[in-house]
């Protein structure tokens, strides 16, 4: 399944022509990674086009939610603001929020918030270069991270679990990004700590250019981009783990985060459409499902090859039952010779053996008389009309219940009852 990626430009950078990106042919890789303007970013055989919110571009707060809030999403979005009202520097209305995956009422969870106005651009200037967007995702999280309880507040930071991102992008600067269980007290718990990373050449102070409370034995990892390696080194006075921003966006988009909600989300007939078509391109193309498509082509195969079975097996059946049909017409009537069609053979036989005998037949005029009379003993008729085996009763007026009974008698000697103007057509064998 071939996946896009595309990083939106921070909201306080400089406007950028073009826009980072990463491509994955099978969601799990990066295959290539460049930078484009928004009309030339990769569209030819891309299966999911997710939109990557940069890390400073998102504040996140942690929220107690009420019994029966995520019942109601009309109302979620008020209840959040409710919450969220004395740890916001900007109005409510002008900010974007979003829910972690998953989160459901009574529960703790985090928050994610961003300018409403710069984000609603950036998905227009995407939709105007026909990029359709799947989802919207966090480049980085703290929700790998367990969230802050009545214990947890009160008890002591480690720093066993801090971890360090060292980003930098054009036009943006460089920064420190730290996570760790030592930023979680209470509710304003930052999630992510951002710390200006000067250049290696900067004059300043090495504690200054850490982010507060750096762990003295640097016990934990440092992932550094190419372009703020040497300077995480320099002031970290460790070893550093390059890695390409790329790989941190296809991580991000692995992820089951989606912050288009609310104002943001799609309609639920669109949002349903995007979830089928993404789950039938990963089934068709992701890795991962390789043992499941094999497993579905030979069930295919297997009930090819059932359903083949079966129609041979059913085709033989119906010749062993023509064939006893037609030996039944030779051995009892002898003088016919050649078998065209059993059932009107046989049945012409049968009524020339009932002609010869006297006996009357459906097909005949006095039983249909007969048969009429017996179903309406009192009709009077006005002209009767016999050819070619139909016999037409001119002038005769029956009642509903009449004819209903009428048609009855005829049904059980298979005669065939219409009414044509004022008479009435019987005939038989049909």
């Amino acid at each position: 399944m071939t996946l896009l990626a595309i990083r939106l430009p921070a909201p306080d950078a400089a406007a950028a022509a073009a826009w980072p990106y990463a491509l994955s042919t099978d969601g799990q890789t990066v295959a290539r990674h460049d930078v484009a303007p928004p009309e030339l970013l990769p569209k030819s055989g891309v299966h999911e086009t997710v939109v990557v919110v940069p890390v400073q571009a998102l504040s996140w707060h942690v929220v107690d939610l009420p019994r029966g809030s995520t019942a109601n999403p009309s109302r979620l979005r008020t209840v959040l603001e409710g919450l969220l009202e004395d740890n916001l520097l900007q109005e409510p209305t002008d900010l974007h929020l979003a829910l972690a995956p998953h989160a459901q009422a009574p529960c703790r969870t985090w928050v994610a918030a961003c300018q409403a106005p710069w984000l609603k651009a950036a998905l227009q200037t995407l939709e105007n270069a026909g990029v359709v967007v799947s989802r919207i995702v966090p480049e980085l999280t703290p929700d790998a991270l367990p969230l802050p309880d009545a214990a947890a507040e009160t008890a002591p930071a480690t720093t066993d679990d801090a971890r360090l991102h060292a980003i930098a992008q054009p036009n943006e600067g460089a920064w420190w990004v730290r996570s760790g269980s030592d930023l979680l007290q209470g509710k304003q718990a930052p999630g992510l700590l951002l710390w200006p990373l000067p250049p290696p050449d900067a004059a300043t102070l090495a504690q200054s250019a850490l982010p507060p409370n750096w762990p003295a034995t640097a016990q934990g990892a440092i992932y550094a981009d190419p372009a703020a390696a040497q300077a995480a080194e320099h002031w970290s006075r460790q070893t550093v783990t390059v890695q390409h921003p790329a790989q941190r966006w296809l991580r991000a988009a692995q992820a089951p985060w989606n912050l288009a909600q609310f104002g943001f989300a799609t309609g639920q007939s669109q949002r349903w459409r995007k979830r089928t078509v993404t789950l039938w391109q990963r089934l068709l193309h992701a890795p991962q499902w390789v043992a499941v498509r094999w497993g579905l082509v030979l069930l295919l195969l297997v009930q090819l090859a059932g359903l083949n079975w079966w129609a041979w097996r059913t085709r033989q059946m119906l010749a062993a039952q023509r064939q006893e049909i037609n030996t039944i017409l030779t051995s009892t009537f002898p003088e016919v010779q050649a078998v065209v069609d059993a059932p009107v053979q046989m049945q012409k036989q049968v009524d020339l053996l009932a002609q010869s005998s006297g006996q009357l037949g459906p097909q005949h005029l006095e039983a249909l008389l007969l048969l009429t009379s017996q179903a309406l003993p009192q009709a009077q008729v006005q002209g009767i009309q016999w050819e070619a085996g139909q016999l037409r009763l001119k002038g005769l007026t029956v009642t509903a219940e009449q004819q209903q009974q009428w048609q009855t008698v005829l049904q059980q000697h298979h005669v065939s009852l219409r009414q044509d103007g004022t008479d009435w057509l019987l005939q038989a064998g049909s």
